[in-house]
């Protein structure tokens, strides 16, 4: 076996390995809500927000609560909901 094939072969079980802890570690861990947004108890109804708001919120990753919701009885209602959320 040539010194390359050497350090793969090395490589390749210390990735393994990696992949072993990182599997046991993630077994005793309860789910992620962020693998599956489901397990949230709290969500914001995204249904009447505004198409430029949501485009902003792709764009930026933050926008105004009053840029998603341009009605005033939907924007009340997802201020009183946003602090569940947060």
């Amino acid at each position: 076996m040539t010194q390359s094939q050497t350090q793969n072969q090395n490589l390749t079980e210390g990735l393994n390995r990696i992949r072993r802890w990182r599997d046991q570690y993630r077994s005793m861990q309860p789910p992620s809500p962020l693998e599956d947004v489901n397990q949230l108890a709290a969500k914001l109804e995204m249904t009447h927000a505004h198409p430029s708001g949501i485009a902003q919120l792709f764009a930026s990753g933050h926008v105004r609560l009053d840029s998603l919701f341009r009605d005033t009885g939907v924007l009340k209602a997802a201020e009183r909901h946003i602090g569940r959320v947060l």
